[in-house]
């Protein structure tokens, strides 16, 4: 039976069921209500987690903002993506409530799952892809357009004005210029001319976020550099130091569900995405970021 969602607040502890209880909730493509229960969740049954959020709604790539039922979000539990090709995305696993209980999470003699029963073998590998992120239009369902309150739940309010207006006024000035046919200053000239060249970042470097002025000026009227998006949430980290979590390689496109490819892409530890742009959607992504946006600070 699925727990009630009112019981189940961010800083509850609960128990991931044992894989035998979870494999019982399952239909013939391995999910609940169109959510996937992944190979690399197994790890976590029998683990006792603390609740991030429980959530009814999710911003989806491609989409937009959808409606979800029954769903939690669990402290650390987030996808290594080792029976997804390596996919590097560092999801947060969506885990139906049907997975969890609170019964017994005081127990500690089953908190240790059996590492043979829980790996990932060889041959194992989904293909093709069969990600939880890529299957979301399958799982959500349409808002009730009625209820305003749903857009805007959990959004902080004063950074999204703040923000907008930022974005906003650059957007529009590169807008004019465009339609007035200016040409581009030469120091932005300089500045993307200077760009696309790899720092050469792995993990463990620290790096300082460069200006919001400085990162404007790399890219192009879609606030994009090469392909990549400098959202307006990000501009709160510009001028702040942080540590490179990976360098982004290879993941899953959610919009298309195709593996690909990146270049000069990485993650920064503790810097995600907090939905004021995406209708408080508390996915909770790691941004990627283009070295043109950082400076790399040397260790001395």
């Amino acid at each position: 039976m699925s727990l009630e969602l009112e019981n189940l607040q961010p800083g509850t502890t609960v128990k991931v069921k044992s894989l035998q209880e979870i494999t019982a909730t399952l239909d013939t493509d391995c999910s609940l209500e169109g959510i996937p229960f992944q190979a690399e969740m197994r790890k976590f049954c029998g683990k006792k987690l603390i609740i991030v959020d429980n959530i009814d709604r999710i911003y989806i790539e491609g989409t937009g903002l959808a409606g979800i039922k029954n769903v939690v979000l669990l402290d650390g539990a987030r996808c290594t993506g080792e029976a997804h090709r390596g996919c590097q995305r560092r999801c947060l696993f969506l885990f139906k409530t049907d997975w969890i209980t609170t019964e017994d999470t005081a127990d500690d003699s089953n908190d240790e799952p059996d590492i043979d029963l829980y790996a990932i073998k060889p041959g194992e590998e989904l293909l093709p892809c069969h990600g939880q992120s890529c299957v979301l239009n399958q799982a959500a369902g349409r808002l009730k357009y009625r209820h305003f309150r749903q857009y805007t739940r959990g959004i902080n309010w004063p950074m999204f004005v703040f923000l907008s207006g930022i974005n906003s006024r650059w957007y529009l000035g590169k807008l004019k210029d465009s339609i007035l046919g200016r040409k581009q200053p030469e120091s932005a000239k300089k500045a993307k001319s200077a760009a696309q060249s790899s720092l050469d970042l792995k993990h463990g470097d620290i790096v300082e976020v460069k200006s919001k002025k400085e990162i404007f000026n790399t890219l192009n009227r879609r606030a994009r550099n090469r392909g990549l998006a400098f959202v307006g949430s990000m501009i709160r980290y510009c001028g702040g130091r942080y540590c490179v979590l990976d360098n982004v390689r290879y993941l899953i496109d959610e919009n298309t569900n195709t593996f690909r490819e990146l270049t000069d892409a990485v993650m920064l530890e503790d810097v995600i995405c907090t939905g004021e742009y995406y209708g408080g959607c508390p996915r909770r992504c790691y941004w990627l970021w283009r070295s043109d946006w950082l400076k790399k600070v040397s260790s001395d």
